[in-house]
């Protein structure tokens, strides 16, 4: 059954979002060449778009400059007050969804109903923002992967193989994976770590060689 929604608001839009404040087609309308270096390529730029947006989506729903809402039982629309879970992100394809999810969509929980904004609020936030979209890009960003790594390092040493009971958010790759984001956004500022496709392949490969050296 479609959930219906009073007039004035509007699902969580950050597909429109994504192809407002972003010049999609730089990337997406580029004549396309052969080969599997190129398709990554054009790949991780679309991801360090959208994670930009999804970075500013989230920071703006968690500092109330976006307020989000959910329908109650009676059927009105009711504010959420727990603001500070938007600012995880998913480890995966970046988004935020109108439903959060723990693993996949990080965000307040709503017992799995949609999350809504005031489409006034929202068409606001996004005249600030789009305004880049013309803007022109400067170079592209250097990472220090040997820092990373040495990080990464650090952690696996200290805290040891990951356990799918552990409560301590150290069940899966995808947690190292955050904390090296985290890490390495200190120095780039939030938003603009590494694709997520870039550094999905950069832990795996760290994590198989510290345990390749783990069992020697």
């Amino acid at each position: 059954m479609t959930e219906t929604f009073p007039e004035g608001f509007i699902p969580i839009a950050f597909a429109q979002a994504l192809t407002s404040i972003k010049d999609l087609n730089s990337v997406l309308g580029r004549e396309p060449l052969e080969g599997q270096e190129h398709i990554n390529r054009l790949l991780d730029e679309y991801d360090v778009m959208a994670r930009d947006v999804e970075g500013l989506m989230r920071g703006a729903l968690a500092d109330g400059n976006l307020p989000a809402f959910k329908k109650t039982e009676s059927g009105q629309m009711e504010q959420i007050t727990d603001r500070k879970s938007w600012l995880q992100r998913a480890f995966g394809a970046p988004c935020v969804d109108n439903v959060p999810h723990h693993l996949t969509n990080p965000g307040p929980d709503t017992d799995g109903h949609p999350a809504y904004l005031k489409s006034n609020d929202f068409n606001r936030w996004l005249n600030v923002h789009r305004v880049k979209k013309n803007k022109r890009v400067g170079a592209p960003i250097k990472y220090d992967w040997p820092d990373a790594k040495k990080f990464a390092f650090r952690l696996l040493n200290e805290r040891g193989d990951f356990r799918e009971w552990d409560s301590d958010a150290w069940k899966t790759p995808a947690d190292l994976g955050r904390c090296v984001l985290a890490y390495m956004e200190k120095s780039t500022g939030e938003g603009r770590g590494p694709a997520p496709s870039t550094l999905r392949a950069k832990v795996a490969e760290w994590i198989a060689e510290w345990q390749t050296n783990a069992n020697k």
